[in-house]
């Protein structure tokens, strides 16, 4: 009814996927005239990629599917689901590196690799399952910039009066796969006493049958060759 004010019933819409009603343009109850009849719906782009917020998916957007990130041989913490626009090529690389993921002892990220192609168009729900890449028993420190997480350190060196075959040696090992000095992994090197000196022992003493659980120092120590010297008298007469 013109010049007088009314409120007029909203209609029931239907975003777009990738949208959501934000509002109305005008108020709907208002004084319409000839020249004031259109009221028009306006939307919110969402993005192509949402974290869910709650934990029963209820607040999935309408043509979004589910996508969840897991692992094997480790943990993650944080948002691990997030809804993916079903009518785009998503890609999920940004996110799946973001992904907080802790490595089993044993095991290491750097190298691991997600099961599926992480760009795609969605038709259905997806889980992705991330592999940790399995580490050596034994691992010499010149091979990687740290110590891995949960490994223990062994240490092969020597004193001053001499040196190891190769150089002083440091090596990570898992403390849960039962490697002993001495092993083929984990070689014991080979003391080489200075000019003067010979061998005496390792401290710690190396114990051969020891299952290897916690950090360990052995140094070579040597001792000095005792010498010995014999005097000839001269044969006097008078």
């Amino acid at each position: 009814k013109p010049n007088k004010q009314v409120t007029v019933p909203a209609p029931t819409v239907k975003p777009s996927v990738g949208f959501e009603f934000d509002k109305w343009d005008k108020e709907l109850t208002q004084t319409f005239t000839a020249e004031n009849t259109k009221i028009t719906a306006q939307y919110k782009e969402l993005g192509d990629i949402i974290p869910q917020a709650n934990p029963d998916g209820s607040d999935r957007p309408a043509g979004y599917h589910t996508v969840t990130f897991k692992v094997v041989n480790g943990t993650t913490s944080g948002q691990t689901i997030f809804y993916v626009n079903g009518e785009k090529e998503v890609n999920l690389t940004n996110t799946a590196s973001g992904i907080n993921k802790k490595a089993n002892i044993g095991y290491t990220a750097e190298g691991g690799t997600w099961d599926k192609e992480l760009k795609a168009t969605f038709t259905k729900d997806e889980t992705y399952t991330f592999t940790f890449k399995v580490l050596d028993d034994v691992i010499p420190s010149t091979s990687v910039t740290q110590k891995p997480d949960g490994y223990v350190k062994v240490e092969f060196i020597a004193d001053t009066n001499g040196s190891l075959e190769g150089g002083d040696k440091t090596y990570y090992v898992n403390p849960s796969k039962k490697v002993k000095a001495g092993s083929n992994n984990l070689p014991i090197p080979i003391p080489k006493p200075n000019d003067n000196y010979k061998f005496y022992k390792w401290l710690e003493n190396i114990d051969k049958n020891e299952e290897i659980t916690t950090d360990k120092r052995y140094v070579a120590t040597f001792k000095i060759n005792k010498v010995t010297m014999t005097y000839k008298a001269d044969d006097k007469t008078s």
